[in-house]
């Protein structure tokens, strides 16, 4: 997909994107140079040494972290206008996010699959499985179940988890940890946008004095999208290949969220209607062609204190998922084709925690979960009903695990973890991992970390079939994909308000699933066919001050190769360097800036974005009001396609802005 304008410059627009950001954070530091003097000497966990859950399921500090773990707090993501957890996790080093006009798509460390929904990475909100249980997706754009207005932090965790957590924790761990109650306000959100979108949402929390405190949170968003143009394409509705109203979104949230001290209840679910922007084999320009999302989650947990040093932890959980893709084709006559897929699941995890235990930390944990729904339908809606696919079956996966970080001495810790999983009809799955970590006197912190970490087929690619040209061919007997990875990081803490990180690192998957087309049977069938060894350096500086200016900048070069090589390493760029600031002005304004540059990501060229967000307090009712302009420099640039050889490029939004006003009672 293309527009009609002619191609802007793009080497120009990728260096004034660049000095821009430069000029920004040189400025930034210059601004603030005063008053950084003054916290020298403070504690160096007082500001950048902040607290993670999501490396281990139990708070510690980022530096002895197994990982080398990246944190976006709440004030970060109201600074820079992020809308979604893809606007934050573009930031991070080592992380590409690539837009489709449909989902939003994550790349980690060389490795992007287009149109995987995200399967290698485990999306977690409170430390809880967000994945489903039909694609095994982790979704980050508006299809996620969560309002990034309830967000605390993120924590990215890269490297192999399923040591920790699994299956999907395979390249990476996202850790949504939402915001405690008491530190909530009730209050309201309006925003206005491009493309006629509106935004609304309400929150009420409420407290009582025996220490229950409840929230109710809801929300709706809509946009009618961008007119777009399809080149060398047309139809009825058009003719000339433009189409009007075919990128829309809707989408409608809910929350609740309730603690009662040891008892803690969480439920979510999110409503997302899209029409499907770009278009392969349907009908262009017919709005009837759209993906519908539909997903609930619920999670109760009660956490018991044995001692001042262990606790017990038990929660039960379920959720379901829907997705109804409806698509427009012409065979003739002119017919919908539906998807109408369904997954149900539920379970129950329990663990002991035994904190300074003669220098240990130790956890021991079991979990099982059951899938009462996994169910696949296809057909037409004609008036015979024409199905081609109507699969409905049950699933069922137990584990167990370990885990002890041990303090030998005031500077050394070792890490060990160690997870055995089990799922109806796979091979038994046990995974370790080992990290060092060693303090080098009062400034230098460097971790050592291996491990490894397995993705089973999901239902989709193991029994989704479709009879027919072009259809899929079920695979029941596929493997499940397997990665061991090492990493060395080094972390430099000079002062209270300045981290230097460098890591290195290498990771080699095998028996990949890819998509491969059976010429003889003229249908598509996933195979286990892929090796792929990914490696890469990283470069992260971050500066903070107690006034608010924060500047945190990282470069990342990474190469992959091996036998999938061609299917999962060519749409990734080989570098990136990004630049996130905020810069508070005179009076009650924030200034806030996300610059990004990319090399070229298959058929898609490189480029370099600037984002920014111009914040303030208003004096009426503690309300706040933000400008946000998204593509600051109207830059003409493509992600990937999500089908390489037929829509190899999608082009993305020149400038956008939105206005925003959040009023608090």
């Amino acid at each position: 997909m293309s527009r009609s304008n002619p191609p802007r410059p793009r080497n120009r627009r990728l260096a004034v994107a660049v000095l821009l950001a430069a000029m920004l954070a040189g400025a930034a530091l210059h601004a603030a140079e005063p008053g950084a003097a003054q916290l020298a000497d403070l504690p160096l966990d007082d500001l950048l040494n902040l607290e993670v859950t999501g490396a281990s399921r139990t708070a510690q500090r980022r530096s002895a972290a197994a990982a080398a773990v990246t944190v976006i707090t709440a004030a970060e993501i109201k600074a820079l206008g992020h809308r979604t957890l893809a606007d934050a996790l573009r930031t991070v080093r080592g992380l590409n996010v690539v837009y489709d006009r449909s989902y939003s798509y994550l790349g980690v460390r060389g490795f992007f699959a287009p149109g995987d929904y995200n399967t290698r990475v485990l999306l977690l909100i409170d430390g809880n499985r967000v994945n489903d249980n039909l694609y095994d997706q982790a979704y980050i754009g508006l299809e996620a179940p969560i309002d990034i207005d309830h967000v605390d932090r993120i924590e990215f965790i890269p490297g192999q988890g399923s040591p920790v957590y699994g299956a999907n924790a395979f390249f990476g761990v996202i850790n949504v940890v939402t915001r405690r109650l008491p530190d909530t306000a009730s209050g309201a959100t309006l925003a206005l946008g491009s493309f006629n979108a509106r935004e609304a949402r309400a929150t009420l929390r409420r407290g009582t004095e025996n220490g229950l405190s409840w929230l109710l949170s809801a929300s709706h968003y809509s946009s009618d999208g961008p007119d777009l143009f399809f080149e060398g394409q047309s139809s009825a509705l058009a003719p000339d290949g433009h189409v009007r109203g075919t990128d829309y979104e809707r989408r409608t949230g809910l929350r609740l969220a309730v603690d009662a001290g040891e008892l803690a209840l969480h439920a979510l679910h999110a409503d997302r209607d899209k029409g499907i922007g770009a278009t392969v084999d349907m009908v262009l320009g017919d709005p009837r062609s759209r993906y519908h999302d539909q997903q609930s989650l619920l999670d109760l947990t009660w956490r018991r204190r044995l001692s001042d040093s262990s606790e017990w932890i038990t929660r039960g959980f379920g959720g379901q998922y829907r997705f109804v893709g409806d698509y427009v084709l012409d065979y003739p006559p002119i017919t919908v084709n539906r998807d109408d897929d369904v997954g149900r699941w539920w379970g129950v995890e329990t663990r002991w925690l035994q904190r300074a235990w003669r220098a240990h930390t130790l956890q021991i944990g079991a979990e099982y979960q059951r899938s009462n729904t996994i169910r696949f339908r296809n057909s037409d809606l004609d008036d015979a009903d024409t199905t081609y696919q109507d699969l409905d079956r049950t699933d069922e996966r137990y584990s167990l695990y370990a885990q002890d970080s041990i303090e030998l001495g005031e500077r050394t810790i070792v890490d060990l973890g160690l997870r055995v999983d089990h799922q109806r009809g796979q091979p038994a799955q046990e995974h370790p991992r080992v990290a060092l970590i060693r303090r080098l006197g009062s400034d230098w912190v460097a971790k050592a970390i291996y491990g490894t970490a397995f993705r089973p087929p999901n239902a989709f690619e193991a029994h989704y079939e479709v009879q027919g040209p072009g259809g899929y061919m079920s695979n029941p007997a596929l493997r499940p994909e397997r990665v061991r990875g090492g990493e060395l990081v080094l972390d430099w803490t000079p002062r209270a308000d300045t981290r230097l990180s460098l890591s290195a690192y290498e990771s080699r998957a095998r028996e990949l699933i890819v998509l491969d087309f059976d010429s003889t049977a003229n249908l598509y069938t996933f195979r286990n066919l892929g090796e792929l060894r990914m490696r890469g350096l990283e470069f992260e500086v971050e500066r903070q001050w107690r006034g608010g200016l924060m500047v945190r900048a990282n470069a990342s070069r990474q190469l992959a190769d091996g036998s999938a090589g061609d299917s999962f390493a060519q749409l990734s760029p080989r570098q990136m360097a990004k630049l996130v600031a905020v810069v508070p002005l005179s009076g009650r304004w924030t200034l806030g800036v996300d610059a990004q540059a990319y090399s070229r990501r298959g058929a898609a060229a490189g480029h370099g974005i600037v984002n920014t967000t111009l914040s303030t307090r208003l004096p009426l009712a503690r309300a706040t009001l933000s400008l946000s302009a998204y593509n600051l420099l109207d830059r003409e640039y493509d992600d990937p396609g999500s089908l390489p050889d037929r829509l190899p490029t999608v082009r993305q939004d020149g400038r956008t802005w939105r206005v925003r006003m959040d009023l608090p009672f």
